[in-house]
């Protein structure tokens, strides 16, 4: 057996004996001692216990509403997305984001392939994409769509009490035993579609061992620790997104300040700044925005130490022009999501 073949088999054993990443998660909301788990750039921060009060109040929403197994999620990065795909991992469903950058056909195929019957979303995203001239509402005629803040209106005062005790109180394995569905490291956590820009949407059935293994490994390669704070801009329907600014930080106690347009690089970088932001992700697209946009100063993103990009190639100029700016180093990362 060479040196390879044994790190990857060595990989594999060790990638089956993870927690899934929900469980993971749970684990460092009850011991994360960081200022909030979740932040909204332009709106509130979320301590742990209320993010996990949030996740049990939706679950047991979400349980009630959606007996099917595949669940439709329509969001940018936004805490309310967070909590949504905590929620439906934790009840043992199959989260599947969907890419509202796709088009009405590739969206259609993509709700027929996975036989989604519910899919959750936000008014305040539904008024945002008509004012850009797509109406997601149009699209799913025969899905119900349900909006998170609908949702969180229907939850009582006395929901919202039992559930804030529960979080604070609980231990780990009350929660998981009263709130949690168990699932095996092979069963299909997550299903990803490409645009389908070639043809039918083709869609990547992602398993709890395998997105547990890429948050880890992504930690890893990152050095990610607690006085980290991750920029999540990407959308979730990418694995990119996913993984690497959703489940990666709240996996590993990390909080995340997240803003659901990747292109307002002037936003970003505030937020940067207001937050002391250190790790920051993006496709060479949305990170050659930053050298060329006059509103952001070379002083805003002084605090990151550690710049990714990834999803496509980059280019030697887009680099050196981020560089000469920023005086940081753009770091290339390469991923096969479904392969661990």
């Amino acid at each position: 057996m060479t040196a390879t073949t044994k790190s990857f088999s060595e990989w594999q054993s060790y990638a089956q004996t993870l927690d899934p990443v929900h469980v993971s998660w749970l684990k460092q909301a009850k011991t994360s001692k960081t200022k909030f788990a979740v932040a909204d750039i332009v709106g509130a921060e979320i301590p742990h216990d209320r993010f996990l009060t949030a996740v049990l109040l939706f679950s047991k929403k979400i349980k009630v509403i959606s007996p099917e197994q595949n669940i439709g999620l329509l969001l940018p990065s936004s805490a309310g997305g967070a909590i949504t795909t905590m929620a439906i991992l934790a009840l043992g469903k199959t989260i599947v984001n969907l890419n509202f950058t796709a088009g009405k056909k590739a969206l259609q195929s993509a709700v027929e392939q996975a036989k989604i019957k519910h899919i959750y979303s936000s008014s305040k995203f539904f008024d945002k994409m008509y004012e850009k001239g797509v109406d997601l509402a149009s699209f799913f005629p025969g899905v119900e769509v349900l909006f998170l803040e609908d949702i969180k209106e229907e939850i009582s005062g006395l929901s919202k009490i039992g559930c804030l005790l529960s979080a604070k109180l609980m231990p780990v394995g009350m929660i998981r035993k009263l709130f949690f569905k168990e699932v095996a490291p092979n069963d299909t956590a997550a299903i990803l579609f490409s645009s389908g820009s070639e043809g039918e949407p083709k869609g990547v059935e992602l398993t709890h061992s395998n997105i547990a293994a890429n948050a880890k490994q992504a930690a890893i390669a990152m050095e990610a620790v607690s006085t980290d704070v991750v920029m999540s801009t990407l959308p979730t329907f990418h694995a990119f997104g996913f993984a690497v600014t959703t489940l990666m930080p709240l996996t590993e106690g990390v909080p995340i300040v997240c803003h659901p347009d990747p292109t307002d690089v002037a936003t970003i970088a505030s937020g940067v700044e207001k937050y002391h932001g250190t790790i920051l992700v993006g496709t060479p697209t949305f990170l050659r925005l930053y050298s060329i946009n006059k509103k952001v100063s070379a002083k805003s993103l002084q605090t990151l130490r550690l710049i990714f990009a990834g999803a496509e190639k980059l280019r030697a100029e887009v680099r050196n022009a981020f560089e000469k700016k920023f005086n940081k180093e753009i770091c290339e990362g390469y991923g096969t999501t479904e392969t661990s």
